[in-house]
């Protein structure tokens, strides 16, 4: 019934009982050897009793399976006899068939006459190793009734009720175990785990440290004062009664695994992982598995993902469904960017544990890794029906919306997460986003001020801000914290496109062309590098090395139109016109209603004098930017070309219209001819 130095105190008492009581207590007069060889001389070879003698023989040698065919045959010679039921029991106790004892035990209680308490013990016995904790302890109080001065029977019973989880109760039985056997290690050590179990941790120190004065040399009892000194959060002093039991039981395992964990909880994982591993090769069977697990959780602190998989996948393949191995290996898997495999893993744990939160919430991870997003929110909403007041589940939920564009919705998770949990960086991060998209940059700029300030070394954060910077044409402060987020994550290339795109708003063309080769260095098929590094290059009239950055992005993306116009713009100051309005119309092609193609081409038009072409261009241009007041004015200049100055100064006037302070040089030209026309409307010529 126990493990270590006092397991199976009552099998022994309860077998000297019986063995003396079927020699005729002839023992007591003569030595072992002579007394049974001298016996069975004296017996016939076919007596039940003989049988019995050679039962309890090999049941001392440890060959149960001998003893029980011993002690069947006795009881076929027998079969009134309750000794040899008895006896019977004993071994088929030993052998694990636990049914077959209280069988027996039952019928020698229906055939003895005056009710052997110890019958009534040895099936409460049996019962307990069923599992039938209730009724082991009905027997027990039959036994206690008979005979209440045995103090192994109260120890039992309070067992059997500590099986039930009524350590209060307990704790009196042992109480009297002890008033009728003091010095006795054994019931101070069940009395330790009781008050242990009711979080009564000093008596259970107590009884701990008077059992180890009885029997020093025990191991078990150091380990299982380590584990309340553990409770006590007496770490160093847990540490030296582990190490004193792994002293003086070396091969055990449980005891590297108790040290393991604790120096894992104090952070020395290093000394735990030796431990694990130690608790790992001695151990086998259920127990095994529990230690693998808890190897696997130092290993993932120490970033072992490999070796966590291949831990649980040992674990695993001894018990497939333990839903905690299924998740720590799930974890480990994530780590390792194997999201297909997290998932199957999550799944399958949620399924065997369907109102743990957690595991619906690493799944919904894995499922947004995986650009699942609509059953990322599905998981994430099933974690916050299992538990509404974890503000994580809905932090994750708004940035599934995110991902699915329903900025709006995402901003209810966000404000329920902060009602859960005011203040948290990481959603007032997520909330800053969801502003940003619906445009509200201000809003936006609060948030991310608001992370900052608790995350200040946070480039993902600082990277957000500067965006909504730009957004509100702050380009210097956004310049400085695109900086700041480039020098914290040197190799975020989506970090360093934002530095290059400021830099080039704000004119500083030479870095700017820096920021977008040390980006296409690294990724070389990064499309809008080419772009902005074009762009920059043609400002600074570099137009050959502009010509080769869009005809680079041209092979990438043939079917965009930013490429034909970077280069057409390069190929025209490089005099090939004909080449660069090609490129301009194959621009047009791809977007025909992107005013900016018409107004570059009917730039060109206009610098080759083809002014009715021009017209034509800043024609659809106007159609479909009418806001734009520097396009009237270019419209005009081509009418003025074309002799129509009436038209001209509708657009001039237009276009001053729309921005006052706009003028070009040739105004005054034109502002001549009005007044020269008017005057020679007025005389009549």
């Amino acid at each position: 019934m126990r493990c270590g130095w006092f397991g199976n105190a009552l099998e022994e008492l309860t077998f000297m009982r019986t063995f003396l009581l079927a020699l005729g207590m002839v023992l007591l007069l003569c030595p072992v050897g002579v007394a049974l060889a001298g016996t069975f001389d004296a017996l016939p070879p076919e007596s039940a009793q003989a049988e019995a003698m050679l039962g309890w023989a090999a049941y001392e040698a440890g060959d149960y399976l001998e003893a029980y065919a011993h002690f069947d045959a006795a009881v076929a010679l027998r079969p009134t006899d309750p000794s040899y039921l008895d006896g019977r029991a004993f071994a088929a106790h030993a052998l694990g068939r636990y049914e077959d004892a209280v069988a027996d035990y039952t019928l020698a209680l229906e055939i003895s006459p005056n009710r052997i308490p110890a019958y009534f013990a040895g099936r409460a016995r049996a019962l307990f190793a069923l599992g039938r904790f209730a009724e082991a302890i009905e027997d027990y109080d039959r036994a206690i009734a008979l005979d209440g001065s045995d103090a192994e029977l109260y120890d039992d019973r309070a067992e059997a009720l500590c099986a039930l989880g009524n350590h209060r109760q307990a704790l009196e039985d042992y109480n009297r175990a002890l008033a009728l056997v003091p010095q006795s290690a054994n019931y101070l050590s069940h009395r330790g785990a009781a008050f242990a179990a009711l979080e009564r941790y000093e008596s259970a120190l107590q009884d701990y440290s008077q059992a180890i004065e009885l029997v020093p040399e025990e191991a078990g009892l150091y380990n299982r004062r380590g584990n309340v000194l553990v409770s006590l959060g007496r770490n160093e002093e847990a540490l030296a009664d582990y190490g004193r039991a792994i002293e003086l039981r070396p091969r055990e395992a449980v005891f590297y695994d108790n040290r393991a964990v604790l120096l894992h909880t104090m952070g020395r994982y290093e000394e735990a992982l030796s431990d694990a591993d130690q608790a790992v090769s001695l151990c086998g069977g259920e127990t095994r598995l529990a230690f693998l697990i808890h190897r696997a959780n130092t290993l993932t602190v120490l970033g072992y993902h490999e070796e966590i998989v291949r831990d649980l996948d040992v674990a695993l393949a001894m018990e497939p469904f333990n839903a905690t191995a299924l998740n720590q290996r799930g974890n480990a898997l994530y780590a390792l960017y194997r999201y297909e495999e997290a998932l199957e893993d999550f799944t399958m744990a949620a399924h065997l544990r369907s109102t743990d939160p957690v595991l619906y919430s690493n799944r919904a991870g894995a499922l947004f890794q995986l650009g699942r997003y609509q059953e990322t929110a599905e998981a994430y909403a099933k974690a916050s029906e299992l538990a509404p007041d974890n503000a994580a589940h809905h932090a994750g939920q708004g940035n599934a919306m995110m991902a699915l564009g329903q900025y709006t919705q995402a901003l209810t998770y966000f404000e329920r997460a902060l009602e859960l949990e005011p203040g948290s960086p990481d959603v007032l991060g997520s909330q800053a986003g969801a502003f940003f998209r619906l445009g509200q940059y201000a809003q936006a700029l609060l948030g991310y001020d608001a992370v900052i300030a608790a995350y200040p070394d946070s480039a993902f954060f600082i990277n957000g801000r500067g965006n909504a910077h730009f957004a509100l044409d702050r380009y210097q402060e956004a310049l400085a914290d695109f900086r700041t987020a480039a020098a914290l994550l040197p190799d975020n290339l989506v970090i360093r496109g934002n530095l290059a795109n400021a830099l080039y708003t704000l004119a500083h063309y030479e870095e700017s062309v820096m920021e977008d080769s040390n980006i296409l260095a690294h990724a070389p098929d990064t499309y809008s590098a080419y772009i902005r590094r074009g762009d920059a290059l043609l400002r600074q009239e570099l137009f050959a090395q502009a010509q080769q950055d869009g005809e680079d992005a041209i092979q990438l993306e043939p079917n965009e139109a930013a490429g034909y116009m970077l280069r057409g713009v390069a190929l025209f100051n490089l005099y090939q016109h004909s080449d660069a309005l090609a490129d301009f119309d194959r621009a047009a092609e791809i977007t025909p209603n992107n005013p900016q193609v018409f107004d570059t081409r009917g730039n060109a038009f206009s610098f080759m004098s083809l002014f009715e072409e021009a017209l034509a261009d800043f024609n659809r241009a106007i159609e479909l930017a009418p806001d734009r007041a520097g396009l009237y004015f270019k419209r005009a200049y081509a009418l003025i070309r074309l002799e129509r100055y009436e038209e001209a100064l509708a657009d001039c006037d237009h276009a001053m219209a729309l921005d006052p302070g706009a003028r070009p040089e040739w105004m005054d030209a034109l502002e001549e001819w009005r007044m020269v026309n008017s005057q020679s409307i007025v005389k009549g010529e």
